[in-house]
Protein backbone atom coordinates (compact mmCIF):
# COMPACT_ATOMS: atom_id res chain seq x y z
CA UNK A 1 0.00 0.00 0.00
CA UNK A 2 1.53 3.26 -0.85
CA UNK A 3 1.52 6.36 1.36
CA UNK A 4 -1.85 8.33 0.67
CA UNK A 5 -3.85 5.11 0.24
CA UNK A 6 -7.06 5.65 2.35
CA UNK A 7 -8.78 2.16 3.00
CA UNK A 8 -12.70 1.75 2.88
CA UNK A 9 -14.70 -1.07 4.00
CA UNK A 10 -15.10 -2.99 6.91
CA UNK A 11 -12.80 -3.31 9.91
CA UNK A 12 -10.67 -6.19 10.38
CA UNK A 13 -10.59 -7.91 14.36
CA UNK A 14 -6.58 -7.02 13.98
CA UNK A 15 -7.32 -3.22 13.69
CA UNK A 16 -10.03 -3.41 16.20
CA UNK A 17 -7.74 -4.69 18.32
CA UNK A 18 -4.79 -2.21 17.74
CA UNK A 19 -7.29 0.80 18.31
CA UNK A 20 -8.33 -0.13 21.68
CA UNK A 21 -4.58 -0.83 22.44
CA UNK A 22 -3.42 2.67 21.42
CA UNK A 23 -6.46 4.16 23.15
CA UNK A 24 -5.58 2.41 26.20
CA UNK A 25 -1.47 3.10 25.60
CA UNK A 26 -2.56 6.74 24.71
CA UNK A 27 -4.88 7.38 28.58
CA UNK A 28 -8.40 7.52 26.19
CA UNK A 29 -9.71 10.24 23.90
CA UNK A 30 -10.10 12.99 26.54
CA UNK A 31 -6.18 13.86 27.15
CA UNK A 32 -5.19 16.97 26.36
CA UNK A 33 -3.37 17.08 23.23
CA UNK A 34 -5.04 14.31 21.73
CA UNK A 35 -5.45 13.92 18.24
CA UNK A 36 -7.29 11.12 16.11
CA UNK A 37 -5.13 11.78 13.36
CA UNK A 38 -1.77 10.46 15.41
CA UNK A 39 -4.14 7.56 16.08
CA UNK A 40 -4.50 6.96 12.63
CA UNK A 41 -0.72 7.01 11.78
CA UNK A 42 0.08 5.13 14.85
CA UNK A 43 -2.71 2.17 13.62
CA UNK A 44 -1.19 2.33 10.15
CA UNK A 45 -2.79 0.26 7.12
CA UNK A 46 -4.00 3.89 6.03
CA UNK A 47 -7.56 4.34 8.42
CA UNK A 48 -8.18 8.23 8.48
CA UNK A 49 -8.69 9.85 11.68
CA UNK A 50 -11.89 10.26 11.12
CA UNK A 51 -13.03 6.17 10.30
CA UNK A 52 -10.68 5.67 13.56
CA UNK A 53 -12.95 8.08 15.71
CA UNK A 54 -16.04 6.48 13.90
CA UNK A 55 -14.63 3.11 14.83
CA UNK A 56 -13.86 3.72 18.86
CA UNK A 57 -17.35 5.56 18.80
CA UNK A 58 -19.03 2.33 17.51
CA UNK A 59 -16.79 0.13 20.11
CA UNK A 60 -17.79 2.23 22.63
CA UNK A 61 -20.11 -0.40 25.10
CA UNK A 62 -23.81 0.38 24.77
CA UNK A 63 -23.56 1.23 21.34
CA UNK A 64 -22.84 0.10 17.94
CA UNK A 65 -22.51 -3.82 17.39
CA UNK A 66 -22.21 -4.48 20.71
CA UNK A 67 -18.33 -4.87 21.09
CA UNK A 68 -16.96 -3.21 23.65
CA UNK A 69 -13.49 -2.41 24.88
CA UNK A 70 -12.57 -3.24 28.38
CA UNK A 71 -9.94 -1.20 29.69
CA UNK A 72 -10.05 -2.75 33.71
CA UNK A 73 -8.11 -5.43 32.26
CA UNK A 74 -4.00 -5.22 32.06
CA UNK A 75 -4.51 -5.15 28.50
CA UNK A 76 -6.93 -4.27 26.36
CA UNK A 77 -9.65 -6.64 25.66
CA UNK A 78 -12.43 -6.94 22.76
CA UNK A 79 -15.76 -8.38 23.91
CA UNK A 80 -18.96 -9.32 21.88
CA UNK A 81 -21.95 -8.20 24.05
Amino acid sequence: MADGDVVKGSWRPEEDRRLCEILHELGGCKNPGFSWSDVAKTLGGGRTGKSCRLRWCGLAPGRGAGVACLSGASSPVLTRA
